[in-house]
């Protein structure tokens, strides 16, 4: 859990007009609501306990912090967050699929698989499954930001990218994170490739070990 206990706290602590915005920029959270849903979730899987205004990971937040860990370390799989707008199709089948996958990683993305139950809990099943996360802003949509947030509470790695005619609508509490930045499908594939590799290693797949 990398959301900081004296951070969530004060969260809690304070009133609507007061509450830190330091937490919504770690969590990758959009806006309050969007920090209030990822910690409300986290409180619902017992992962996060409040008392007396105070927050608390428990034992059970611990251990699947840890678990999650020893998971993701062994896992192929890099879930892909983005906007599912059709002129993104060919940033998809030429940009981030064929990038993960150089990069030795099996790609993922929620709307070409097969579910029975709500999106959203295959969505957090999903991350969950994942090695790390790419989170693409391209669009500015609530749920990549949601998504991001949720990864990064786990304690997953999370790749920003954004197309760079979009990136001066990022939200404020991202614009600091050294964000890839691309132009074409074909910019996009080579530098998530380079970025996955110097961040996670070759993966398990990668045609290329180097």
């Amino acid at each position: 859990m990398k959301l900081a206990r004296d951070k969530l706290d004060a969260w809690f602590s304070r009133d609507d007009a007061g509450r830190d915005l330091e937490l919504q920029g770690v969590s990758y959270s959009l806006d309050e609501q969007g920090v209030d849903l990822l910690i409300r979730i986290l409180i619902e899987e017992s992962a996060l306990r409040l008392d007396g205004g105070k927050c608390a990971v428990t034992a059970k937040g611990l251990l699947a912090a840890e678990a999650l860990q020893t998971a993701g370390s062994n896992s192929a799989q890099g879930f892909v967050a983005m906007w599912f707008d059709e002129s993104l199709r060919d940033a998809w089948t030429n940009g981030f699929d064929p990038g993960i996958r150089i990069a030795g990683f099996h790609p993922v993305r929620i709307d070409n698989k097969d579910y029975v139950g709500g999106i959203s809990d295959e969505i957090m099943a999903e991350i969950r499954r994942s090695r790390f996360v790419v989170a693409d802003y391209t669009g500015q949509r609530n749920g990549v930001y949601f998504e991001a947030g949720f990864a990064l509470g786990l304690g997953l790695t999370v790749i920003p990218t954004c197309r760079a005619n979009d990136v001066d609508k990022l939200g404020f509490d991202i614009k600091h994170l050294n964000t890839l930045l691309w132009n074409t499908p074909a910019d996009l594939a080579e530098g998530l490739n380079r970025r996955t590799r110097a961040i996670l290693g070759a993966g398990p797949d990668a045609p290329n070990p180097c």
